[in-house]
C-alpha cells in the first residue's frame, strides 16, 4: 500500500495518478460549467447533485467499488467548495477555462491521494 506522510503530497506510487485525475476532473468542471449555463449557482447545486447521486448509486448496485460510498460524502462536500471557487472565478477579469483547471486541480488532488491502487 502506497501512502505518505501528512502533508508531504502523495507517494511517488501514486504521482501518476495526478495527471489522469486532473484530466478527468478538469472535464468534469467543465461540464458543470456548461450545464450551469446562465444560472451558475442553482446549475452547479443540480449538476454536483447528479453527480453524488450517480456515484452513490454506482457503487450501491456493484457499477463501482464499494469504496466509493465512503468517500461521496467528502466529493459532495468537495464539490460545494469547488463550485463556490468557480463562482469567484467567473468574474470578468477571469478567463473562462479558469474554473476548469483549478476546480479539476481542486478535486483531483484529493483523488489520487485516496483512490485505493491495487495489484
Amino acid at each position: 500500500m502506497c501512502t505518505a506522510p501528512a502533508g508531504h503530497g502523495p507517494a511517488p506510487g501514486r504521482l501518476w495518478l495526478l495527471l489522469p485525475a486532473f484530466a478527468a476532473t478538469a472535464l468534469l468542471v467543465a461540464g458543470l460549467e456548461a450545464v450551469a449555463g446562465r444560472r451558475p449557482v442553482l446549475g452547479h447545486a443540480w449538476a454536483a447533485l447528479v453527480v453524488v447521486l450517480g456515484l452513490a448509486g454506482a457503487a450501491s448496485v456493484g457499477g463501482a467499488p464499494s469504496f466509493v460510498l465512503f468517500v461521496v460524502p467528502l466529493f459532495a462536500v468537495l464539490l460545494v467548495w469547488q463550485g463556490v471557487t468557480a463562482a469567484v472565478l467567473r468574474g470578468p477579469a477571469m478567463p473562462v477555462w479558469s474554473p476548469a483547471v483549478v476546480g479539476g486541480a481542486l478535486l483531483a488532488w484529493p483523488l489520487a491521494l485516496t483512490f485505493p491502487i491495487t495489484a
